[in-house]
């Protein structure tokens, strides 16, 4: 498995740093193997070309979960959606975690690649961190504060 990983900062991972990965559903194995080679230098950015993009689920079911959600009145709540993005071309996916990292100044970046798979992305908080028996992690989920002004409050979603 070939590995990237930088901090807020930009600052890489300790020369010693190893990397694993788990499988995101029981019973299915990952596709990364165990071990890691880290990519030091990030090729230069890329830009992709989009031929085709769908969403998980799609807009009308994503408005009813919204809308179901928001009967509860929780306090808070985060919904995730998926984004499935066809291209033009099959793109080097270091060269977009580069081209991630430049829009993402502040944020851990990161990107795992094995064959064909690759796994990247950016993300303001510690994912987690881990030394010996000690484990770290912050928030996941960001928030945003509403506007009175309708212009402002546009901006900020």
């Amino acid at each position: 498995m070939r590995a990237y990983w930088s901090d807020r900062e930009g600052n890489l991972s300790p020369p010693n740093a190893l990397f694993h990965t788990r499988p995101f559903f029981p019973g299915i194995a990952s596709p990364f193997k165990e071990g890691s080679y880290p990519v030091i230098d990030l090729p230069p950015p890329a830009s992709i070309q989009v031929t085709q993009r769908r969403f998980l689920p799609e807009k009308k079911e994503w408005i009813e979960s919204v809308k179901r959600a928001l009967d509860y009145r929780i306090d808070k709540i985060v919904l995730a959606r998926c984004e499935i993005l066809e291209l033009s071309h099959r793109p080097d996916p270091f060269a977009l975690t580069a081209a991630l990292k430049q829009k993402s100044q502040g944020a851990y970046v990161f990107c795992f690649q094995e064959g064909d798979i690759a796994f990247f992305g950016a993300s303001p908080e510690r994912l987690f961190y881990r030394k010996g028996d000690f484990l770290q992690s912050e928030a996941m989920a960001g928030t945003r504060p509403r506007h009175l002004d309708p212009v402002q409050d546009q901006a900020l979603s």
